[in-house]
């Protein structure tokens, strides 16, 4: 039953948390929805991010958790470049005894094996923060994205764009779908509506995920 999971992941997990605050490990503790392939993507990839930023090497444990969740967090790793690794079991267990010990599996003699890195192309920056942006909004036009990306880069987009010529205005549009836009709706991470002389773009499903991999959309 839903609660008899439930009462087993609590238990795993104080378990866990124990033994590692017994070695002398700081344990952070960040809920996410385990069948919510977004809510994985994004809150491992912020988490890996952070911990990069703040100088350290991150190792990413992927033996655990569902197969859905373990994807996710294998992907979000592999995008920025974190170690990952799997636990070889020794036997699985057969009672509820050695269930309420150790889980589904039982390790005597720690193997670890490292997965190979693939390189996984992320968008660029500023694709990335279009992508971020559309995820928070669900819908926003070429100015509205071109305000945006001035807060990110006013070299590139000067916040001055309702003050522009009609002229200025193309020219900078131009720039943005060159720069920005043809390349997220050629690769399938936005789409383009038009409503009169207004473009609007959306997120694919693919482009929600890139941007939950971005490490970009903060917990």
């Amino acid at each position: 039953s839903p609660s008899d999971v439930q009462h087993k992941h609590y238990h795993y997990y104080q378990t866990v948390k124990t033994r590692l605050e017994a070695l002398g490990i700081k344990v952070i503790s960040i809920e996410l929805d385990l069948f919510d392939f977004f809510d994985v993507l994004s809150k491992i990839s912020y988490i890996i991010k952070q911990e990069q930023n703040n100088g350290n090497i991150v190792y990413v444990n992927v033996s655990s958790a569902g197969r859905l969740t373990a994807i996710g967090t294998a992907l979000a790793a592999m995008v920025h470049k974190a170690r990952i690794y799997y636990t070889e079991s020794d036997e699985y267990s057969d009672t509820p005894e050695k269930w309420l010990e150790h889980g589904s599996t039982i390790v005597q003699d720690l193997r670890l094996k490292f997965l190979e890195q693939f390189i996984i192309q992320l968008p660029n920056e500023l694709q990335q923060q279009t992508l971020v942006e559309l995820y928070k909004r669900q819908r926003m036009n070429t100015m509205e994205i071109i305000q945006h990306l001035a807060t990110v880069d006013s070299t590139l987009f000067p916040p001055n764009y309702e003050k522009m010529t009609r002229p200025q205005k193309i020219t900078l549009s131009m720039k943005i779908s060159r720069r920005v836009l043809n390349q997220l709706e050629s690769t399938g991470y936005i789409l383009k509506e038009k409503y009169g002389r207004e473009n609007y773009y959306l997120l694919t499903e693919s482009g929600k995920n890139m941007a939950a991999i971005s490490g970009k959309i903060a917990i």
